[in-house]
């Protein structure tokens, strides 16, 4: 359709969204995903990037909310289809390189990567430390009352709310929100592990880059579906990332083009290098 026509009335559900939702609600963070895109297409691109990447913050906060109860096949799984506006942020990025303006975002775009990219790795890593901790009955009690604060949050959030008691909805999710965090405090005092998934939240681009080794410097890739027309095939693309130890300034995006050509050629260099050549 029409991008111009679409995006007041996108912005127009995202706001009856939060009003029943709330603003932190998955559903609002894919609804700012898809302003996000409309804002690109029309050229909107500062615009664009603010909605995308806060997309992405509150998929990613609502991750960590809900992943303790998820097995690690499902938190894989739920990474993979979470609503989450990264995408467009690198295409935009990688679209607009050249404008100094939207470059000097590099580095908003590149913290929402690395924070993204620990999700599920930082929930996989601390069920298995909590699984090897003994911390005797009164830690399993509290390891318990965690899972099911969290189990109870992520049914809230999949149910639908009332649409004529909006306000009944909101209250039931901050409650149960509050419980959880009451509860992950209490396994806090006790639990290495969970200390150490608490901690992971505050993990980004500046906390990288205060441990690069001096001289050193960082390359990033990241994949990001190229916008196609209506029908066409689908085609993604590559941009690199490359930090500096010791720059203040916003690292380098560099798009390298489709995937379908890099991949092509990483795979001949493999089998080149697997038979000696």
């Amino acid at each position: 359709g029409d991008p111009a026509t679409a995006l007041p009335l996108a912005r127009r559900a995202l706001e009856a969204q939060k009003k029943i939702l709330g603003d932190d609600h998955p559903d609002v963070a894919a609804s700012l995903s898809l302003i996000a895109s409309i804002e690109l297409r029309l050229g909107r691109i500062a615009e664009a990037l603010d909605d995308a990447l806060e997309s992405e913050r509150v998929g990613r906060d609502h991750f960590r909310l809900t992943a303790r109860h998820l097995s690690q096949r499902e938190a894989l799984r739920f990474e993979r289809v979470r609503a989450s506006g990264l995408d467009v942020a690198l295409r935009a990025l990688a679209e607009h390189a050249g404008d100094e303006g939207i470059s000097s975002r590099a580095g908003d775009v590149l913290d929402g990567v690395v924070r993204s990219r620990a999700l599920v790795l930082d929930a996989i890593a601390s069920r298995r430390r909590q699984a090897a901790e003994s911390l005797g009955a009164e830690g399993a009690r509290r390891s318990t009352a965690a899972n099911e604060a969290s189990t109870i949050l992520a049914r809230l959030v999949r149910r639908p709310p009332d649409p004529d008691h909006p306000e009944r909805y909101r209250a039931q999710i901050r409650e149960a929100r509050e419980r959880k965090e009451r509860a992950e405090r209490d396994l806090i005092e006790i639990s290495p592990a969970e200390r150490e998934w608490s901690a992971g939240a505050t993990i980004g681009l500046a906390e990288v880059r205060r441990v690069l080794p001096e001289g050193a410097v960082l390359l990033t890739y990241a994949r990001y579906a190229i916008d196609r027309p209506p029908g066409a095939p689908a085609e993604d693309g590559y941009v690199a990332f490359v930090t500096k130890e010791g720059s203040e300034g916003p690292p380098l995006a560099v798009p390298l083009g489709p995937a379908s050509r890099i991949d092509a050629l990483v795979s001949r260099w493999r089998e080149e290098a697997r038979r000696g050549a």
